[in-house]
């Protein structure tokens, strides 16, 4: 068999997708999702039969394929979300914040990543509502779930820092390349990987703990994820533990176990 194009690709994941999730699959699935004719969405089916033989098996009786007791994914990772984007209107979101970031600044900042060069922002905070200008020298934008950042090297404060892109009022390029030291390799928060293990908080008792557990998919009672020393505080954020309340088991209910590994991160 021939070098599988990546249009045909997406169309066997999307039918190992639908299969898995919703347990079959026929061919107006792919008609309606491609636009492509009955002939060829059967022709990805039985090609995904043979790339993955033995995951699904033709009922005449209803006109589709089913998957099977042995059905293992082999071009997805089978997690809820790959079905959640293609069969939406079973889901329902619930709204979150939208921090606005206009294309006209958040450009300059990519393009500037990019060519590795600097930027001039007016950057707004608290304490400087009106703004304060700021040399900066990007190299990666971070999405904490929540906010846009910018972590870039800041060149008043002699360190890399991260800024809400949000709150960037203008932008100007600075076509100049970064001093060494403002070089991505130097950001040793950026750079250094640490591990966040969480627990159920042992304030509960064990009824309660065992349910945390199996909601976080614990192993042998911990919850261990990976990430950079900078975004520590965006991850405990993210799983909303805060370390100064821990032992309030209505408020936390899951807690750090690792605490003093990761202190030097939080601020």
């Amino acid at each position: 068999m021939g070098e599988i194009s990546w249009y045909q690709k997406a169309r066997l994941r999307t039918i190992e997708t639908l299969a898995f999730w919703r347990g079959r699959i026929n061919s107006r699935d792919l008609t309606e999702t491609f636009g492509i004719s009955r002939v060829v969405a059967l022709g990805d089916i039985h090609r995904y039969m043979e790339q993955a033989p033995g995951n699904l098996i033709y009922r005449k009786s209803d006109k589709a394929f089913f998957a099977t007791s042995i059905f293992k994914n082999q071009f997805t990772s089978g997690v809820i979300d790959e079905w959640m984007t293609l069969d939406a209107s079973l889901c329902e979101y619930v709204d979150k914040p939208q921090f606005a970031i206009k294309p006209e600044l958040a450009r300059p900042l990519i393009q500037a990543i990019h060519k590795g060069t600097g930027v001039i922002v007016v950057y707004r905070s608290m304490e400087h509502p009106d703004g304060t200008e700021r040399s900066l020298f990007p190299h990666t934008l971070v999405y904490s779930g929540f906010r846009w950042h910018i972590r870039a090297w800041c060149c008043v404060r002699k360190d890399f820092r991260d800024f809400n892109l949000s709150r960037v009022s203008h932008v100007t390029a600075l076509n100049e390349a970064p001093l060494p030291e403002a070089l991505p390799d130097q950001d040793e928060l950026w750079n250094t990987m640490v591990d966040i293990h969480f627990m159920a908080n042992p304030g509960m008792n064990e009824h309660e703990r065992s349910l945390i557990e199996a909601e976080f998919g614990m192993v042998n009672g911990l919850l261990k994820v990976n990430t950079r020393a900078a975004l520590v505080m965006y991850t405990l954020q993210a799983y909303q533990v805060d370390p100064d309340q821990e032992q309030d088991v209505y408020k936390q209910r899951l807690v750090l176990a690792n605490h003093d590994d990761i202190a030097p991160f939080l601020w």
